[in-house]
């Protein structure tokens, strides 16, 4: 199945509907719709794009680049044991440690099975694990970073019962966590994939009391917050609690 070339980001009062008849008036091909920012997924083919842009209804087309994941720019070994610390996590732990709160990470999916995220009461703190990428073949984390960063934001690692037994623990050691596998099996993703998963969060918020989304990447292409829907899709979240 061909994926989307672009994202249409329609104007305020412009139905998605009418943005789907303007892409299919172009040449272009619907591929989905982006409710979360009044957008469409369209395929485009040469010359389509320049007639979707030139609509008083559209406010922008962007490319359906691709992403990847932000790199690290310091030896993680040598900050693991302390990096609680460093943001002073351990002196709201008191307090909060993230109970029943969750969290949604939009990556290459959590290996749920690893004891950090045992929940004290049973079963796995990864209470739902969905798939947003069309060529993930299966929504396990089969390439690591998305199991990284959900350790570094929720595990806890005082449930184990090796050698590393409370030697590393996240930021909110007793958050539930929801996996978006927004990546396919060998971690590629594009925009679309990310704000597919963005939709999910927002449609899905009071059944998991979703608080907190993390993405961990950035955009192969550059473009202005002004009209990259990405940026849209985020801030269309926030304001969705």
């Amino acid at each position: 199945e061909p994926r989307a070339t672009h994202i249409v980001q329609l104007r305020a009062g412009v139905s998605v509907e009418q943005g789907e008849a303007i892409v299919r008036a172009a040449g272009g091909r619907v591929m989905g719709t982006l409710p979360i920012i009044d957008g469409v997924a369209a395929r485009l083919p040469a010359g389509a794009r320049a007639a979707v842009a030139r609509s008083a209804s559209v406010a922008s087309v962007s490319e359906n680049a691709r992403v990847r994941s932000q790199a690290e720019l310091l030896d993680a070994s040598k900050l693991a044991p302390v990096y609680t610390r460093s943001v002073f996590a351990p002196m709201a732990w008191a307090w909060a440690t993230g109970e029943g709160v969750g969290v949604a990470v939009i990556d290459t999916g959590i290996d749920g099975r690893l004891p950090d995220f045992d929940a004290a009461e049973g079963g796995s703190r990864v209470v739902a694990s969905v798939v947003t990428n069309p060529d993930a073949t299966t929504a396990r984390d089969t390439y690591g970073h998305g199991t990284h960063v959900a350790g570094i934001i929720a595990g806890n690692g005082n449930r184990r019962t090796d050698d590393n037994a409370g030697r590393y623990v996240g930021i909110a050691p007793n958050a539930d966590l929801i996996a978006i596998k927004a990546s396919d099996d060998a971690g590629n993703a594009t925009i679309l994939d990310a704000i597919y998963g963005l939709q999910f969060a927002v449609d899905h918020k009071d059944e998991y009391n979703i608080r907190v989304v993390n993405l961990s990447l950035s955009s192969t292409e550059a473009e202005s917050y002004r009209t990259d829907p990405l940026d849209a899709a985020v801030e269309a979240a926030y304001f969705s609690g």
